[in-house]
């Protein structure tokens, strides 16, 4: 309607928050500067006539963060303008700016008024990017859990203490011990990792830690759609039998042993296993 008095025939599409989304979150972690539940608005978007997103200009108080911002941006120019697609961008550009060490930014986009250019309306748009202090590490732990209870696994963390804080303390460390953990068992292991701010100091301290949960065991293995001789070739290539350690990884091998089975290939066959 606001558009028809402006004497603009548009299609617009509306998108409204789910109902999840709207929720606040019941137990938040320690150390963790939560956002507020949103706002339950609907967002428009013009679909036609074309509206595209025009000059993109970056003012921050900081020179790389401005620098960064802007490389991240700069690809945005002239592809079609909705709001949804600026909260991506505002996302995408919060996690620029923490990658290098500024954790307390402040961040915003407007919108000016839209002007046409040929056949098309154009929006440009102002990024600004208060930076704030730069946080540095001021401690940094990690616990391996039952299986790795007193391991040193400092040569595992990609960042110290003095140094920058940045988005991944633990570099590779996390999805590591996930994976150790589920071979030996642990379908359900846990890795929580929770950074602790000091705004005051411009500090971050953190902590890795490891819920195994319980030991799962293989209950029962059925081969369906073989003969006695092939079942036994594709149990003796699972390389696991009932009452064995379940391992994931086992299953997934399996089907590549397979392509090499010649015995086994071009037959159609189904595996199903229960855990206990």
């Amino acid at each position: 309607m606001l558009l028809k008095e402006k004497g603009i025939a548009a299609e617009v599409q509306s998108e409204e928050p789910s109902p999840t989304a709207l929720q606040p979150i019941s137990s938040p972690m320690v150390g963790m500067d939560l956002p507020a539940p949103p706002k339950p608005t609907i967002i428009f978007s013009v679909f036609q006539p074309k509206v595209l997103i025009g000059k993109i200009s970056v003012q921050s108080d900081s020179a790389d963060v401005k620098l960064a911002v802007e490389n991240e941006m700069k690809g945005n120019e002239g592809r079609p303008f909705n709001q949804g697609a600026q909260r991506f961008s505002l996302s995408r550009v919060d996690e620029v700016i923490k990658r290098r060490g500024y954790f307390a930014e402040q961040l915003s986009i407007k919108c000016g008024s839209p002007y046409k250019e040929g056949d098309h309306f154009v929006v440009d748009l102002a990024v600004a990017a208060d930076a704030g202090p730069k946080f540095r590490v001021s401690a940094i732990n990690a616990d391996g859990g039952p299986l790795l209870q007193g391991q040193d696994l400092w040569r595992f963390f990609g960042v110290h203490p003095g140094e920058v804080a940045g988005p991944a303390p633990f570099a590779k460390l996390g999805p590591g011990l996930r994976e150790y953990y589920k071979q030996l068992g642990y379908a359900d292991v846990r890795i929580m990792s929770d950074p602790l701010l000091d705004k005051e100091h411009a500090t971050v301290a953190y902590s890795l830690s490891v819920i195994p949960g319980p030991v799962y065991h293989l209950r029962s293995l059925t081969v369906e759609k073989l003969d006695a001789e092939q079942e036994k070739r594709v149990r003796d290539l699972l390389g696991m039998k009932p009452g064995d350690m379940f391992r994931e990884q086992a299953i997934n091998d399996l089907y590549h042993k397979i392509a090499d089975e010649p015995s086994l290939k071009g037959i159609q066959f189904r595996i199903r296993t229960e855990g206990r």
